[in-house]
This record gives structure tokens, sequence and C-alpha cells, in this order.
């Protein structure tokens, strides 16, 4: 039913859009387009862009109808043809709109929403300060606050005109783009100029009290070669991207120089603008274009000096460059979480100033010179949906099993592994759904129905790492199918049914607490336990119906409430040990055990008959020399005992003195952030141990 109306909000959003076009053809085309750029689930709030591009192309470009048909199909407005260099052979190097500006790639960029304030960057990349423009004022609402103004108190439109009577200052707009409501401010002569136009004080000063959201900042002059290239008021920026691998690190993906002209203005994306590409091993300019046309259709020409100055523009090389390189590498280093920056940067007589970095940048006006999905980094940035360009049917199929947190990473890095990645999960909109290439809501825990969908996928490979039940399912559909798997479907049982695995642990010699198991009808006799005593489902995990019972009248009432967490009714009874809780996170590889990291959890502490959560950790825990050496061998025995191999597994287990009393353990990676910890401080990638193990590999 919400679709249904939602569905048709939306028609009738385009339609009053459409209506507002010129003639019954224009209207038309533009009800067509937003249509069909909806039906490639674009961003909303992008419909109308493309819609409007689309339809000024179709009246505007000179190009074939069969090639506007098949342009727009792919997801291109057909003046790209031309203006990349396009074609039917070498699409696939291009990203396409319905990829870039699809809700999966503008609802997962979450950290890119750091810079969708242009004030939020100058305080965020406060470790670079040296190398931006100094912000001294922020206008909002009639009031002008100070930045790294000389006064820390609030400060007045005669504080910003006393700073225009001693240099050039910027007025720039915190929210916007493409040089929309950007001011150069000066005092020559005895004269106020906005843009290089005089203008009377009074008028100015209605100006300045009129900007709301504004930043006054220093204007960055461009490089003294600039200025000769383009003239001494035109303006000269570079926009270079990164992409921080994951891998690899930082990465400097494409950079080209966007020059202006008498044509252009002070500062324009459009008509009289030059952009060149910028060599990213040299700093070289190749290839420089004039743009010209009023509309959002892009028509140019190749040129190779500047029209006003008649000066050379290809094969001159911006200066510092290696510096540069290695600034916008730290950039992304300092934020690595960010999936790619589009940072804006002006090179300048004493090296370069950023002006901004973009929220979901442009990457796209740099295809000319840089063809987008051509470099292997980049692909590792966007969503590329089915059927039209960027799509790659030869991809195998991996089936995630689970949409939590953690397996957002696991998706990720089955892209980097080439992976065409389908999320199975019961929840409409789980976490994880954002990052995978499609989602289908069936319970985890259903291995048929798992079963029939990895059939019906064709899946090379069906995986999950941080949850037990899944962890079962996942091998049980391995098994079935042929397909690789980390341990068979019976070893999975008997490490996520705690039945099952307290009977192992207690017939290897593994230290293990007294326990009875209860299925809730047979009278429960725990004559053999000393109380206190832990209840805890056989089959849930994180800690779900787990609870300390120290009072035995409340013992039947505990289990029953345990026994809603348990899908096989089954619920263990144990004593309860004391002493400090750690868990030991492990590694087995080739016959051996690798001891990655140990930490003592913090628990919510026990008085009377509680639930047992976990509400921190310190890391490493504090063992004695002789405890570690009992840790080492504990987990070489579990992972002998469970047949466990070239997999991640964890171990919660109590200790004292020298003692140590496994409570349970988990051949998977921990749940909530514990693999970025592990990650973090240890060094070791635990999902990646996971995709490894899943996939028949060695370490």
């Amino acid at each position: 039913m919400k679709k249904a109306v939602k569905s048709t909000m939306s028609v009738a959003v385009d339609i009053r859009r459409a209506i507002k076009q010129k003639g019954i053809d224009h209207k038309c085309a533009y009800f067509r387009f937003a249509r069909l750029a909806r039906k490639h689930d674009v961003v909303d709030f992008r419909i109308d862009r493309i819609a409007t591009e689309y339809t000024e192309d179709y009246f505007e470009s000179t190009v074939s109808k069969a090639d506007k048909k098949w342009a727009y199909e792919h997801g291109l407005a057909s003046y790209k043809l031309d203006w990349y260099g396009m074609s039917r052979d070498n699409y696939t190097n291009y990203i396409s709109d319905f990829d870039f500006y699809n809700k999966k790639n503008y609802m997962s960029t979450m950290f890119q929403n750091w810079f969708e304030h242009k004030l939020n960057t100058y305080y965020l990349l406060r470790p670079f300060k040296e190398y931006m423009p100094r912000h001294y004022w922020y206008l909002r609402n009639g009031e002008v606050y100070p930045i790294d103004a000389e006064s820390k108190n609030n400060g007045s439109i005669d504080d910003i005109l006393h700073l225009i009577k001693a240099k050039p200052i910027a007025a720039k707009a915190c929210i916007g783009g493409h040089g929309r409501g950007f001011y150069k401010f000066e005092y020559r002569e005895g004269q106020f100029l906005s843009n290089n136009q005089v203008i009377a004080k009074g008028s100015f000063i209605e100006l300045l009290s009129s900007l709301n959201e504004y930043i006054i900042e220093d204007y960055v002059t461009p490089h003294s070669f600039l200025r000769n290239m383009c003239g001494a008021d035109a303006f000269a920026v570079m926009r270079v991207v990164t992409v921080y691998s994951n891998t690899e690190g930082p990465q400097v993906t494409a950079a080209i120089i966007r020059l202006g002209t008498k044509a252009g203005g002070l500062v324009s994306d459009y008509e009289g603008t030059i952009n060149a590409g910028i060599n990213l091993q040299t700093g070289e300019l190749f290839n420089p274009k004039y743009r010209y046309g009023k509309t959002s259709v892009i028509h140019h020409k190749n040129i190779e000096v500047h029209p006003d100055t008649g000066e050379k523009i290809s094969g001159v090389f911006i200066p510092n460059w290696t510096r540069l390189l290695k600034f916008v590498k730290s950039v992304s280093a300092y934020i690595p979480m960010t999936p790619y920056l589009v940072m804006d940067i002006i090179p300048t007589d004493d090296g370069f100033s950023l002006l901004e970095i973009n929220s979901h940048g442009q990457v796209r006006i740099l295809e000319p010179w840089y063809p987008f999905l051509e470099n292997p980094y980049n692909r590792e940035v966007f969503h590329l949906s089915d059927g039209y360009i960027g799509a790659t049917e030869e991809k195998p199929v991996a089936v995630v099993l689970g949409g939590t947190k953690p397996h957002i990473d696991l998706i990720e890095n089955l892209h980097t592994r080439g992976y065409y990645v389908i999320l199975a999960d019961y929840l409409e909109n789980p976490v994880a759904k954002p990052y995978a290439d499609k989602h289908i809501q069936v319970s985890t825990l259903d291995k048929e129905a798992v079963l029939d969908l990895a059939k019906s996928e064709k899946a090379s490979l069906v995986i999950a790492a941080c949850v037990d039940q899944a962890n079962a399912v996942a091998c049980y559909v391995a098994e079935k199918l042929g397909l690789p798997h980390p341990y068979s479907y019976e070893t999975a049982r008997n490490v996520t049914e705690k039945n099952r695995m307290k009977e192992i642990m207690r017939k290897n010699g593994i230290p293990t607490s007294n326990y009875v198991v209860t299925d809730g009808v047979q009278p429960l006799n725990v004559s053999a336990l000393r109380f206190p005593v832990v209840v805890k489902p056989v089959d849930a995990n994180s800690s779900k119906g787990v609870k300390c019972v120290v009072n035995p009248e409340k013992l039947d009432e505990y289990v029953k409430e345990a026994m809603k967490f348990s899908r096989e009714r089954l619920v263990i009874v144990e004593e309860f040990v004391e002493g400090k809780e750690i868990q030991i996170d492990c590694l087995a590889h080739d016959g051996e055990v690798d001891v990655v990291m140990t930490r003592e959890k913090r628990k919510t502490a026990m008085g009377t008959d509680s639930e047992l959560q976990s509400i921190g950790s310190r890391i490493p825990a504090v063992l004695t020399d002789s405890l570690k050496i009992r840790v080492k061998n504990v987990a070489e025995k579990i992972a002998a005992a469970f047949e466990l191999n070239n997999t991640p597994f964890f171990i919660q287990a109590i200790v004292k003195e020298n003692e140590m009393n496994v409570l349970e353990f988990a051949p998977r990676v921990g749940g909530g952030v514990s693999h970025s910890i592990l990650r973090k401080i240890a060094g070791y990638d635990a999902v990646d141990a996971v995709v490894n193990s899943y996939r028949g590999g060695g370490y």
C-alpha cells in the first residue's frame, strides 16, 4: 500500500514539473525521462536534473535518433558520446547517470555528508589549516559569528568592511555548488567592488547584510603563471579525486583544471569555461576543451591556447605537483572512512590552497580525460546496477546471510573481489542493504529457503561472517550445492548449538563448567550444580535470554524466559564461575592456532538475579605468562576437537589465577565493532579471513 501511494505521489510530482516545460513535446519528453530515472532508482532530488538535461539533450543534440535512444537506455545524455569520446565499444569505462545518482550511492555515503555544509570542511580539516584560505566570519540570520577573526566576539558588517579594505575577500555560500552565489569583494581607489564591478557603499552594505549561511574568507589568488595564461581576474581551480583503498591506502584517480575566460565570468562551471586534464604523474596539462552553450547540454571545441591571451595551455605543468599529490593523499588517509574525496584546489605562488571538498562531487566532469570506471580503485566506490552501463554479467554471485553492520564490510570485501552480492535478510531495510547489489527478503535461518535462493541465483558462494545460526545455514547450503565452505554442516551445528558444544568440550578435556540441559517439559534436576547458575538458550547469540540466577526459587521462571529465545526449545543451566571474563580472538591455520588478541570484558555487576550484558572491554587482557600458555593450549584443543582449520574463531572464558573455564566459542567474526577493533589494534582483518575461509583458501 505504501509503495502504491509513493508511486502515485511521484507521478504527480513528475506531471507537475513537466507542465512547466515549454510546448507539448517538451512536456511529454520531460515526463518520459523522469519516469525512466525513477525506474532505475535515481535519488528523488536528482530526478528533475536528469529529466531536464535529457529533455534539452533530446531537442538540442545533433546525434542520430538511434544513438540518442541507445544513450538514454544506458543512462547517458547523448551529447556525452562526443564530450566523453564514448562508443559502444568503450562505454563500460564510464559511469552512467543511473549509477551515479542511484539511491544506493547517494544514501550509503554517510560520511560524505560531512562536506554538505562547507564550514564543516574547515573544522574537520583543522590539521591542514595552513593549506586552506583563512575563514574569518560566518553569516547567519543577521549575525556575524567569528571563526578565525581577530576578535572572538560576534562581529558586525563594519568589521567585514574593514577587512575588505585591507585585502580582497571571498564570500561563499555554505551550501551549493557550481560557483553559484560566490562573491569576490575588494576595495580599490576608494571604491568597493563586487565581482569586479563597482558598487556604491550603501548598496554594498545592503548586499552584505542580505547574505545568509555564508562564509567570509580570504580570496585565493591563483599562481602567477595561471594569471598570465588566463588574465588577472580569471579563476583557475583544480579538481582532484582520491579514493581510499582498504588494501593499498590513498590513491589519486583523476585530476583536471578549470580555467576562466572573459566570457565565463569570475567563477563558472558552464559557458566560457576551459577544462583540461592533468597528468597524474607529472602535473602536465593536456587536451584542453572550451565549453560553450547556455543549457545543460555541453558543447565544446578542442583548443590549444587560451582564447583571451593566446597563451599555450597544453604542455604546461602545475607547480609543486609532487607536493600536492602528497597533500591530497594525506587528507584521504586522515579521513579514510570516506569512500572518495573530490577536492577543489587552487595553485598559488606559495603552493596551493584547498577550497572545499564536494559532498557527492561531480566526478563525471573529469571523464573526458579520466573515464571513471576504467580505474579499478574507482570501481570500488560505486554500486553498479544490472541492466545498463557499468553492469558486468560475468561476475560470480555471492549470497550474504544477514544484513548486520559487520556485514557491510563483508559485502565491500566481496565487491573488491569481483562478486555480485545478494543480501538475504528477512527485514525490509537491514542496515547493510544499501551496500549490496540486490536484497531479497528471506529468513537466514530457513535453510531450505536459502538453498532455493542460492540455486535460483546460481550462487558460487554462500557466506555469513558474524551470526552463528546463519553460518550453519551457509554451510548446509554449500554442502548441498558443492560450494566451498570453511567446515562441515555437522561442525557448524556443533559450534552453534551450545548443548552439543558443551558435550564435545567435556569429552575432549576442554575446561568448562558443570551443566544440565532442559527442554522445559521434563522435571529440571539441578542438584549436582552449585548456585549461582547461568541460564542460556542453546541456540541464541548476543546474550539473548542469558541470566545469572542467585535465587533458586527464580530458576524455573528464568528457564521459561530463556526458552522463548530458543528455536530448539532447549536451555542450558550451568554453574556460574567467578573470575574475570576474557575473549580470545584466534586464527586456526595449517594445523596451528595463533592467538591474535585478548580482551577483558566488563559486564553488568552481579548482585541479584540479572541479565549478563557486556558493557566494555580492556585490551589486552592482563594475563600471567602461565595463563597465556594455558589459553593457547585450550585454543589448540578446541581447534582439534571441532576440526577447525583455516578459519578465525574467538573464545569466551572465565580466568582466575592460572585456571581457565571456557564459556563458549564461535568460528566467526565477533558482532558489533569487534572486527574494527581487531583491525585497528591487532592489524588483523577478521572479515577478510572469513572470506578466505569460505572460499577454501589459506592464510
